[in-house]
Formats: structure tokens, sequence, C-alpha cells
């Protein structure tokens, strides 16, 4: 039995120490005492053992021990099977008896599951042959039902044969009764299922296009090709003679779908061999009746034959009887060589021809048109029959010059002529698909390929690039059309004159609106190019040769603020380059633009470049224009300061009590160009009038205070450097009573301050700012800190 230590061990690995101890195997030995299906394999428990041996055998016992306890073992097992051998010998050995009288029993319940197994086969049998019986019914019912629409499909292809040739008869010969000629005889099978048939046929004919027509109106229609039977020429009633058309028509498409159900059959074999022969009989009158019903402009009758041609699926027939017989009489008229040439002499005679053509056919096919309507969608008369004839014999008897884009006035009379046209037909077609068809057709795409757009936009280019460059090879002058265009040199004119004229009736094409923009762009461009050229920075304000005057400069500078004002996107003028673009782009292409909107900030977005290098150039425009004034203002000042010293220097006059004479006229060159250009402004009209000018005043006033603070600097520099040599050599004047006490160097000091006072109020009477203007007021007080009195003198 097992120690208290073995159990220990089993209960940790999980083991139930009471039923292992019962095998009275040790501990480290259970494995061999557990209850399982698989016998012991000496490999298997030598690769466990090779693995961990201390799994199965315990390392710490010796094998005598193990030896006796294998003896216990197994004499444990030994009387452990006797006690179980003896707790159950009782039940063991009764069992026979136990079992005694059950086989009587087994024998009833075995005798009932075999009569219920044949009760069960013998439904299973009855059910499998009403179902192969059901499913034979079907099929048979199936096959019935088959031949049953075969024979209707057939009796349908008869019928309608019958019809047919009955209807065309009457149409050729109205003199004949209406009998129908009877070719085939009746079957037993095919009365017996008349009744059928007939509905069968109704039904069909429902399905077959909605073309089902009440048997009233059908008997309408044969009275009145009775009635019309009398005359010498049948119809005499053209209405007559359509609605038989029209059901012969019918007739053919339902005996064509019968036809093809009933391949293989003779009468459907007999009936396709004369199909040919129908349709064409068919065919032919429909095409008799189609002219007569158009030169008659009868719509109705009109619109059965197409619907007619439409159940035959011989659409394009129809098509081909108005080209030869309607439309192309008319171009041929019409669409001369000698017209043609004649129409391109004139300004609108082209147009006028093509309208005159338009209208002699929309006419002559107003019937065709009206009646090729919804539902009739197939028809395609504008565009394979209208449009292709106008526009193949157009390009055939134009010539090349109808298309030479070489004179480019004449080019865009025809090409606008051609656009008139395509719109009217456009026009015609009576709805939106068909609009789409004509514009997507190969007969337009190869009459818009003859026109040569980008050659002709190359000319235009060239004309308004040779302009512009004329006037860019001199430096600027003033405009001789300056009532007109509102600016004030020639330059500036042209340039206006050519951006504008990218964009009239004469010379805009809207399908070039990219290229004429790009255009637009290049020739602001090409100018500004020749502005930033012809200004260089100080000393030589100018490259232009000869150099232009300062009034050239101004009004050079006007023009490009105005240039400014027109290119803005926010600019309320009404003249503005992007409001003129705009508006001729929404004219063009105001049905296929769905924000106006978003064009015109398309359009500002290219303009912004072009605004921000205008604003440069101005910039260096007025730059120039303010070294030159200022150079001529601070010229007085050069001039007149170092006078001061030779009126006070050891000359013994009295103090100064007012300004020096030539600061008067310092700023003399500014007030008369600041006249100047304001006079300009006023001259160009756009109410600015004494309102400009300010950027004038604050450039070069800022210059000359720089210039005047200079030249005072070196004057004080000069009388300090003259005090201290005479200080040296004690052969300085002092300061009598008389002169008020002063000395030189502050009376030169005192004649500064006066001047630089009244330097002051001259610059703020002409518009300076002398407070809020960095560069001013810095300078101004630096003047006045240098010209203060000197405080140990005081």
């Amino acid at each position: 039995m097992p120690d208290a230590k073995h159990k220990a061990e089993i209960v940790e690995r999980g083991g139930n120490s009471d039923l292992d101890g019962d095998t009275g195997l040790p501990g480290h030995l259970r494995l061999f005492a557990e209850a399982t299906d698989d016998e012991f394999r000496v490999d298997i428990f030598i690769q466990e053992y090779l693995k961990k041996p201390e799994a199965l055998v315990d390392p710490h016992v010796a094998l005598t021990e193990l030896g006796k306890e294998l003896r216990s073992a197994k004499r444990t097992l030994r009387n452990r099977l006797i006690d179980l051998l003896n707790k159950n010998y009782k039940d063991f050995v009764g069992l026979p008896g136990m079992l005694e009288g059950t086989s009587d029993s087994v024998s009833v319940i075995s005798r009932e599951l075999e009569s219920i197994k044949d009760q069960v086969s013998q439904v299973h049998r009855s059910t499998v042959a009403v179902l192969e019986g059901f499913k034979s019914a079907t099929e048979r019912r199936k096959a019935l039902k088959a031949r049953q629409t075969m024979l209707e499909m057939l009796q349908l292809a008869r019928t309608c044969y019958v019809d047919l040739k009955d209807l065309l008869d009457k149409y050729d010969n109205p003199s004949q009764t209406t009998q129908g000629v009877q070719k085939f005889k009746k079957t037993t099978l095919v009365s017996r299922y008349r009744a059928l048939v007939s509905r069968q046929i109704q039904s069909l004919s429902l399905q077959q296009g909605k073309i089902h027509v009440e048997e009233e109106t059908e008997a309408k229609s044969l009275v009145e090709a009775k009635k019309s039977a009398n005359s010498e020429k049948f119809p005499k009633n053209l209405s007559a003679s359509t609605t038989l058309l029209e059901r012969a028509a019918r007739q053919m498409v339902l005996m064509k779908v019968a036809v093809d159900t009933t391949k293989g059959f003779t009468i459907s074999e007999g009936i396709q061999m004369e199909l040919p022969n129908i349709e064409l009989r068919l065919l032919k009158a429909l095409r008799s009746t189609l002219f007569t019903s158009i030169r008659s402009k009868s719509l109705d009758e009109t619109r059965q034959c197409l619907r007619a041609f439409h159940y035959c699926d011989a659409t394009k027939q129809a098509e081909e009887v108005v080209l030869e017989q309607v439309v192309r009489p008319i171009v041929e008229e019409i669409l001369t060589k000698e017209a043609l040439i004649k129409a391109q002499t004139g300004d609108s005679k082209l147009i006028e021809l093509f309208d005159s053509l338009l209208t002699e056919v929309k006419e002559a096919c107003r019937t065709v048109l009206l009646g090729s309507v919804f539902p009739l969608t197939s028809y395609k008369f504008v565009t394979r029959v209208i449009a292709a004839n106008i526009l193949t014999t157009l390009q055939k008897n134009g010539g090349e010059e109808l298309f030479a884009p070489y004179i480019p006035a004449r080019f865009l009379r025809h090409y606008q002529a051609s656009r008139h046209l395509l719109a009217s037909l456009v026009n015609l077609c009576p709805d939106r698909t068909r609009k789409q068809f004509l514009l997507a057709s190969p007969e337009v795409d190869k009459f818009e390929s003859r026109w040569s757009l980008p050659v002709y936009f190359q000319l235009r280019y060239q004309e308004l690039r040779k302009a512009l460059d004329d006037a860019v090879s001199a430096p600027p002058k003033a405009s001789a059309l300056l009532v007109k265009s509102g600016f004030l040199l020639d330059t500036t004119q042209a340039l206006w004159k050519s951006v504008n004229r990218c964009w009239e009736d004469g010379v805009f094409i809207h399908r070039l609106t990219h290229r004429f923009f790009k255009a637009t762009l290049q020739l602001f461009r090409r100018y500004i190019s020749w502005i930033t050229s012809g200004i260089s920075p100080d000393p030589d304000p100018s490259r232009w040769s000869p150099a232009p005057a300062v009034r050239g400069l101004l009004a050079l500078e006007a023009d490009l603020s105005k240039l400014i004002r027109l290119t803005s996107p926010t600019s309320p003028n009404s003249n503005s380059i992007i409001n003129t673009i705009c508006t001729r782009v929404e004219s063009h292409h105001q049905q296929q633009l769905k924000d106006a909107e978003s064009v015109r900030s398309l359009i500002s977005a290219g303009f912004r470049g072009v605004s921000g290098e205008l604003e440069n150039a101005r910039a260096q425009v007025a730059q120039s224009v303010a070294l030159r004034v200022s150079r001529d203002c601070s010229s007085a000042l050069v001039a007149g300061v170092p006078r001061i010293k030779q009126k006070y220097s050891m000359t013994g006059n009295a103090p100064p009590t007012g300004p020096s004479g030539y600061v008067k006229g310092v700023f003399e060159p500014l007030r008369e160009n600041l006249e100047i250009y304001r006079r300009l402004v006023e001259t160009q009209g756009d109410g600015r009038e004494g309102k400009d000018g300010g950027w004038l005043v604050g450039a070069v006033g800022r210059k000359v205070v720089e210039r005047y603070l200079s030249a005072s600097e070196d004057l004080l520099q000069v009388v300090k450097k003259t005090e201290a040599i005479l200080t040296r050599l004690n052969k300085k004047r002092r300061p009598t009573k008389a002169n008020g006490g002063m000395s030189d160097a502050d009376k030169i000091r005192l004649q500064l301050r006066l001047d630089v006072e009244f330097f002051a109020s001259e610059l703020r009477a002409l518009g300076g700012d002398t407070d809020s203007d960095s560069g001013v007021s810095d300078a101004l007080g630096q003047l006045r800190d240098m010209v203060k009195p000197d405080e140990k003198a005081g």
C-alpha cells in the first residue's frame, strides 16, 4: 500500500489517493494503475523514461525496495480481484436465469417491426408511383403546351402572311375585292385551337411594341379604302393608304416573330422564302407614300409612314427617302459654288445664304421633323440627312478660300457664319439627346477640323503684339488719343487697345478663350518689361534714349496707377479688363457656366501676378521721379547752405531774424512737378482731381530732408573746426554787445534753425507728413538737435 508520502505526491499531481491506493502500486508507478484502453508498450515507456525518468521511477528508491513494492502490489491486486469476483459472483452466476423468457418478447417485437417495415415499403412504392405519374403528366402537359404555342405561332404566321398579302394587294390594286388569298389549308388541329389562337394573337399583338389597333378603326380604314377604289389612281385618300401600310408593317413585325419562332416547319419555310419579296414590296410602297405625304405636307400621314418604317426597323431607309427626294435637291440648288463665292464677298451674305437654305429645308421637312418626335427617337433626320448633306456640300463647293485663315477678318466672318449654321441645325433637333448626337457626329467633327483656329490666333496675336512693339520702341511720349482712352502715353494707349481688342467681336472666338487670355497676360508683361528695362537705379534713373523728361515719367506713373485699378478684381469700373473678359466669357458660355463667380475668381487669380508686377513697375517709376525731383530741389540746398557761413563767419553781421532766401526756392521744383502731376490726373478723368501726389511729396521730402541734414552737418563741422583753429591761435573774435553777445557759430545755428522751421512748414504746405512719416520726422529731429543754441554760450 502507498505510504503517506506517496499519497501526497498523487494528490499534488491531481490524482485520487484512495483510488490509486486500491491498486497497491507505489505513487511513482501510478501510471500503470490508471484505467486505459491502451496496452502497455515498452518503447513508449522507454521514451518517457528517457525524457523524464523521475516522473516514472523515484531515483531515491533502491531496486530491492522497488522489487518488494512490486511483489506487494501483485499480492494486493490478486486479493482485490478476488474480492471483486466474490462481491458480484451471485449476480454473475444468476444471469442465465434472469434472461429466461425474454426470447418470446423479442420475437413478438421483431414480428411487429417487420410488419411496420412492410407497410412503410408499400407506402413508399405508392408515393413513388404517384410522383412518377405526376412528373410524366407534367412533362406531357408541358410538351402539349409547347406544341400548342407552336401551333399558335404557326397560325399567327399564316394569318399575318394572308393579311399582309391582302393589304399589299389592296394598296397595289384597289379594284380587287377584299377577300384574302388562301394558300394554306386548315388542318383539324388548327381548327381545334381556333379560339385559343385568336386570343394568343391578340395577346402577342399587345406585346409587340403596344401596336394593337381597335377593330373599329380597322373597319373604318377598310371602308375608306373601298371608297377610294373607284378612283383612277389609288390611293386618292392618302390617309387610307397610309393606314393600310401601317397595318401591313405591324403584320410584317408579327409575321417575322412567328417565323423565327417556328423555324423548321413547312409553313414557316414557305413564308420565309417569300418574306424578302414581301418586305421589298412593303418598303417600296412606304417610300412612295412617305414622299407623297411630305409633298402634301400632311402631318398625320407622315407620322403614320414613319411609324411603319419604325415597325419594319427601316428608319435609315426613311432617312434616305428624305435625303434623296427632299433635302439634296434643295441643297444642290442653293449651295452652289457660284453662290458661295458671291456670299464670301460681303460681311453677312454668308449668314443670309445659310438662313435662306435652312428656311427652305425646314419648310420642306416640317412634317418629317414634327412627326419624328417621341417615341420615334430612332430617327436622326437633322444629323444624318440635313446636317450631313449641308456640311458635305459646303466643304465640297466652298473651296479652300472658305476655310483659309490667312486673312483673319474674312476667316472670322466665315467661321462666325459656320457657328450660326451649326446653332441653327442644333435648334432643329426635337430633343436634347439628338442635339448631343448631332454635336458628336463625325460630320460635325470633320467640318470643325477644317477651321484652322490656331493659325488664326497666331496671326491675330502677331498683329496685336506688333502694335505694342512699335509703341514700346521709343521712350514715353504723350498720347494723341487722350480724350478717348484716358491714358497719357502712347505706349499705355497701345497696350490698352491691344488687350481690349483681344475680346472684341471682330477678333474674339470663344473656342480660343484660353489662348486670348494668355495673350492678354503676355501683352501686359511685355509692357512691364519695357518699363523695367527703361528704368535703372540711381544715379542714372533712365536707360531710355533720349531720356524722358520728368513730365513723361509722371504721366507713366499716372498710367500705371490707372492700369492697377483697372486690373484689380475689386474694381467698380465697368471698363476694367476683368469685367470685360467675364462679360465676354459669360455671354458665350452662359449655358455651360453654373457659377459666374467661380469664373471671375479664376480670371482674377490669373491677373494676380500681373497686378503685382504693375505695382513693382509703378514703384520703380516713382523712385525714378523722386530721384530727379529731389536732385533738382537739393541743388538749392547745396548752393545755399554753405553761404550761411560766408554771411556770418568773421563778418560782424547782425544775428538773423528770418529764414534764408534759398529756403523758399528749395521745393519749387517739387511744387511745379506736383502741379503737373495733378493736372495729368485731372486730364485722365478718373475723379481723382487734387487728391493724388502724396506719394511724390513724401518720396521727395524724405530725400531732400536727408540731403539737407547732410549739408547742415557738413557746415557745422566746418564751423566747429574753424572755431577750434581760432581758439588755438588766440584769434577768436569775442562777441560784442552790439551783436547781441552771439558768436559766429551761434548765428549760424540760429540761421539754420530758422531755415529748418521754414523748410518744415513749406513741406507741410505741400502736403508732406512731418509727424507720422518716420523718414521725414527723424531727419527733421536730427536737424533741430544740431542747430540748437549752445547752452554754454547762453
